[in-house]
């Protein structure tokens, strides 16, 4: 349970002071009815639970029972309340605080919610060993029913293979009685088939003399046909060489021509090229013109506005040849109505 400062300052520190001396004088009773030691306490400093377990001696905690150790814990426990308690008593009375009671409080706290952490993760462990277990004993009870299917299986398996091999001796006297029928059928069958064989060899001789005869006189045609094509393949061959010779001197001329063309055309990209510049060169010449003649237009306008706006300040001023003379006459007369 936290303590805030707040809270205590509310209480009289009197009031304060005499529960505590009334709870350690409760603390001590027992301490002395019991006989324990004050300096035995669980708690002085904070630790986490891993530091707490690897100070533990286990072969101390296998050895004793359960309630020796409840006892044990318990003992420790009255001892480190009264210690605290007498700690907080002297600084309330001294000082009027409670920063140790507080320190204190705050490492309790922090032990209370590592050990509520353990705790919820022990439960969480203890399900999920529970399923485990559970899964475990469905998957035996299903791999014994399996068992048992394949052993009924084996046994089948085994009355198969026994009337396999039975069965297997009398197919294995049948085959070789078939055999034996068999070699003598073939070699009847063989030498009837070796008779047709000579029989046809015979023939096949007879054929073979009538084939040579017709090879000879085929020969004796073909010698004939290839002194008749060898004639005409030397006619052919003269009247190819003077076609050659022929189309050889066309593509010659043909030659002289396209070279003579090509010349001709050589010169006339030339006379178009010196053209082309003259053209451009023209055509610069007129763009320069052009401007020019936009440039003295321009200014020639300007010079006019200019002319105009200056004849109308001397009209308007009387600068120059537009000056207003005086009339001699008229002033006369404008003295003599005066008079």
């Amino acid at each position: 349970m936290s303590l805030s400062e707040k809270n205590c300052n509310k209480l009289p520190q009197k009031i304060i002071l005499s529960v505590l001396s009334e709870l350690l004088d409760q603390l001590a009773i027992l301490r002395h009815i019991n006989g324990w030691d004050l300096n035995d306490q669980t708690i002085v400093e904070y630790k986490t639970i891993e530091e707490q377990c690897n100070t533990i001696k286990n072969d101390d905690i296998l050895q004793q029972s359960k309630d020796v150790v409840d006892l044990v814990d318990f003992r420790r426990d009255c001892a480190f309340i009264e210690s605290t308690v007498q700690k907080a008593f002297n600084e309330i009375s001294d000082k009027g605080t409670f920063e140790e009671l507080a320190k204190l409080a705050e490492i309790v706290e922090k032990l209370q919610k590592e050990e509520e952490e353990i705790l919820e993760d022990t439960r969480r462990k203890e399900e999920e060993f529970a399923n485990m277990q559970n899964m475990y004993y469905r998957e035996k009870l299903e791999f014994r029913k399996k068992i048992d299917k394949i052993m009924v299986q084996i046994g089948n398996l085994k009355d198969e293979i026994e009337d396999f091999e039975q069965e297997s001796d009398i197919k294995q006297r049948y085959l070789t009685n078939w055999h034996h029928s068999k070699i003598e059928m073939d070699n009847y069958i063989l030498t009837k088939r070796e008779k047709q064989l000579q029989d046809a060899i015979e023939e096949k001789h007879h054929d073979f003399t009538k084939e040579d005869r017709v090879h000879l006189e085929i020969n004796n045609i073909f010698s004939e046909i290839d002194v008749d094509y060898q004639k005409q393949l030397k006619k052919w061959k003269q009247r190819y060489e003077h076609d050659h010779e022929a189309i050889s001197n066309k593509i010659k001329n043909l030659q002289v021509q396209r070279d003579e063309q090509q010349e001709k055309t050589a010169q006339m990209v030339k006379k178009y090229i010196e053209r082309q510049e003259q053209i451009d060169s023209y055509k610069e010449y007129k763009k320069e013109q052009e401007k020019l003649r936009k440039e003295k237009e321009k200014k020639d306008k300007a010079a006019t506005k200019i002319q105009a706006w200056w004849r109308g300040e001397m009209v308007r001023k009387g600068l120059g040849k537009y000056k207003k003379r005086k009339d001699k006459k008229g002033k006369k007369k404008t003295e003599e109505k005066k008079k």
